[in-house]
């Protein structure tokens, strides 16, 4: 008898109703052994496998079962690659069907609050730093998001005149002339000068005073001072710019901006993405990512790096902040601590 049904689905073997019957003959056979059932399809019907896990699924469909309550997904990819799991899932139906099913896609994922029955997916994260993992320089994206300073350039060379002249402003001359009579260097010889001494006129000329810190070594301790607060000012104005770049990017990933919210934590609607980046992991890694990962930042960062998809962060061998934003810093600095 099972001779005379193998011959009838050879010859129909694209109709499912025929395989299902036959299904069910050999489900009785194997008792329920899913790679007997598998492997005879292959054999008897020439079906590929996966066609045969495709009608599977089917098959379990049929009887309103979940089939992945016997078939395993990594039993599947013992034998196939991910995309061709997810064509089986895609064309048996069952992605549609249980996609949005909590028993069978899991979703509780600890740092997303869901409202309602799958209506809204909300991210919480307790810093900007755990958007690190989005680029594809995560270390300076920490060194950046992060509440730390991220001195970004370290030590460098700094050219008084070229550098910090041109950021200086009436307000920040007129600060450092003040502290120069405060320090009471008026009077002071000029160390690289005959016998010079420093008068009240200097001072009060802008140029005269400015060349006179660049190049004498009575304003050395001066000098020093504004050179550090050029480089703090220029890493400061910086890491500001990136911040704002990568937050755009945030923003433009998400669909909309992280807000600080209750419980001190930032917080995020996914429910536009949240779907779609669970069938991605599930593409890029063969398993339900419920399964695998306790964090939705964890799929969507490591569906990211499969699909080497990260976001470019800027190239800090040819970036150069904005000339106003670093004028801003060095006033800040000037007027705050000389």
């Amino acid at each position: 008898m099972r001779n005379i049904i193998k011959k009838i689905l050879r010859e129909n073997a694209d109709t499912p109703k025929r395989v299902f019957r036959y299904i069910d003959t050999i489900f009785s056979h194997f008792e329920g052994d899913v790679d007997s059932i598998v492997e005879d399809l292959e054999e008897n019907l020439n079906m590929s496998k996966v066609d045969v896990y495709t009608i599977l699924f089917e098959y379990y469909m049929s009887k309103g079962e979940d089939p992945t309550n016997d078939i395993a997904f990594e039993d599947v990819t013992y034998y196939l690659h991910t995309d061709d799991l997810v064509k089986i899932l895609n064309n048996s139906g069952w992605l549609d069907k249980y996609l949005k099913d909590k028993n069978s896609f899991p979703r509780g994922f600890r740092d997303i609050e869901e409202i309602g029955d799958g209506e809204r997916f909300i991210l919480k994260l307790d810093d900007w730093e755990e958007f690190k993992c989005l680029f594809d320089d995560d270390n300076l994206a920490e060194r950046v998001l992060n509440s730390d300073w991220a001195d970004l350039y370290g030590w460098f060379d700094v050219d008084f005149s070229n550098d910090i002249v041109d950021k200086l402003n009436p307000d920040t001359i007129k600060h450092i002339q003040e502290y120069v009579k405060e320090k009471g260097l008026i009077g002071e010889e000029l160390q690289n000068s005959d016998g010079e001494v420093l008068i009240e006129e200097m001072v009060n000329d802008e140029a005269i005073l400015l060349e006179l810190i660049g190049e004498d070594e009575l304003f050395y301790e001066l000098r020093s001072d504004l050179e550090d607060g050029y480089r703090t000012s220029y890493d400061g104005a910086a890491e500001d710019e990136i911040f704002k770049i990568l937050e755009g990017h945030i923003t433009s990933f998400f669909g909309n901006k992280p807000e600080w919210g209750d419980g001190n934590k930032l917080y995020l609607d996914v429910t536009t993405i949240f779907y779609d980046f669970l069938v991605r992991y599930l593409t890029s890694k063969g398993d339900m990512p419920g399964n695998s990962v306790s964090y939705f930042m964890e799929v969507v960062c490591e569906t990211l790096a499969e699909e080497d998809g990260e976001i470019r962060t800027p190239d800090m061998n040819y970036f150069y902040p904005d000339s106003r934003l670093v004028e801003e810093h060095l006033t800040d600095y000037i007027k705050s601590n000389i």
